[in-house]
């Protein structure tokens, strides 16, 4: 299959390969590396509101890292880095007053090729409205409890699984 490529597709990917190898090469010799330790904390937050009464278990769930996460005395992973959780559990609301439940575990954040693995979770329980109570007592079906929701911004406590080495990332001052 090689031998069908023309002549300047195969000079193109030279030269990308090229780019590609002295992109990496400067990048090493201009940064440093900081080793984040298993079990760092990164607070994390939901991007959407998310309720069990469309969520199903096994989505995926866009979170957000809240707070610059530092190593070795310098930012490895910026304020705003995106991260991937999913719905551990999903249970809409059910007759006499059986609330709905949803829990949320944060799974990873990609950062420049790494995969930087999570662990952690919130779990969320509606309430029971007083008429679905009301409801159980006589036994009057129909009546439902409420659906867990987790709104958008709502705190994903993470923490890394084991170490990882991350390039450093240069501090900005803060803006005025």
């Amino acid at each position: 299959m090689i031998s069908r490529i023309s002549s300047f597709a195969k000079r193109s990917i030279v030269v990308a390969a090229a780019l590609s190898a002295s992109a990496i090469g400067f990048a090493a010799e201009t940064s440093t590396a900081a080793t984040l330790p298993a079990n760092t904390e990164i607070a994390l937050s939901t991007v959407q509101d998310l309720t069990s009464k469309k969520a199903h278990k096994g989505d995926q769930v866009a979170l957000v890292v809240t707070e610059d996460v530092m190593a070795d005395g310098a930012v490895v992973i910026r304020k705003g880095t995106l991260a991937v959780g999913r719905i551990a559990f999903a249970q809409d609301t059910g007759a006499f007053g059986q609330s709905g439940k949803l829990k949320i575990e944060p799974l990873y954040i990609q950062l420049n090729g790494t995969t930087i693995r999570l662990q952690g979770s919130v779990f969320k329980k509606g309430t029971v409205t007083a008429g679905a109570a009301a409801g159980l007592i006589v036994l009057t079906p129909g009546m439902t409890g409420r659906s867990a929701k987790i709104p958008a911004g709502t705190a994903i406590p993470a923490a890394t699984l084991r170490d990882v080495k991350l390039p450093t990332v240069p501090i900005q001052p803060p803006a005025e």
